[in-house]
């Protein structure tokens, strides 16, 4: 699978649909404005002198930024390594010094936007994503996943998930967790899907559940084992 040539298409025949609802920050992007914002913080990246290959650490609550950097990524080739916000500062450091990031993101307002134009450089079967276990049973693991496996895994679950470009899907999933990167974004990245994206699941907000599904118009639910 040609990763590139797969994003071009989708931005050509959804470019104008609406992606992500995002009710955080009270806004709506397009599948085209979601794809420029993300090359602009590919640009803010190179401009720290990140480089293909070169890892970097995230340490966000759920956010829009965190989607760029995820879009961001896989377009410059790099290394990303999301880690649980709540993660105790011990355990942070523990893995710091196994990833030895290029550069840490720990809050959404470290992810600036230049927009000097870039060009995206996707290199097939590449490093992507080092996701961690929770480590509640011993020291995390990580595990290192390629561009083109996680890609070709998101097409095939939104083919599975039934996805299309009438589904409405709600993201409150952890970003750092596998199921709210792969399941619920870029599954319905490449189905034409729309996102809904609310705050993070808490125990403080479960109480509001059915009613976020009634008032985003939600038809589409992927659930997980926690």
């Amino acid at each position: 699978m040609n990763i590139s040539k797969e994003i071009n298409r989708i931005i050509k025949l959804y470019g104008d649909k609406v992606f992500i609802k995002n009710d955080i920050d009270k806004n709506t992007l397009t599948y085209s404005e979601f794809y420029n914002k993300s090359l602009e913080v590919l640009s803010f990246l190179r401009s720290k002198g990140i480089k293909p290959g070169d890892k970097i650490l995230v340490n966000l609550d759920n956010s829009i930024e965190y989607l760029y950097l995820f879009f961001a990524c896989l377009l410059g080739n790099y290394v990303l390594c999301p880690i649980d916000s709540e993660m105790k500062r011990d355990k942070i450091k523990d893995l710091e010094k196994i990833i030895k990031p290029k550069i840490k993101i720990l809050n959404k307002n470290n992810v600036k936007f230049f927009k000097k134009k870039t060009k995206p450089i996707t290199k097939e079967k590449s490093p992507y994503l080092i996701i961690f276990t929770s480590g509640t049973t011993g020291k995390p693991k990580g595990i290192k996943i390629s561009n083109s496996s996680y890609i070709g895994s998101s097409i095939s679950y939104s083919k599975l998930a039934g996805y299309d470009e009438h589904t409405n899907l709600l993201h409150f999933l952890p970003m750092y967790y596998n199921a709210g990167i792969l399941n619920t974004f870029y599954s319905c990245f490449f189905s034409g899907s729309k996102i809904t994206l609310i705050e993070k699941i808490s125990a403080l907000n479960i109480y509001y559940f059915w009613e976020n599904i009634d008032n985003q118009k939600i038809n589409s639910l992927h659930l997980t084992p926690e």
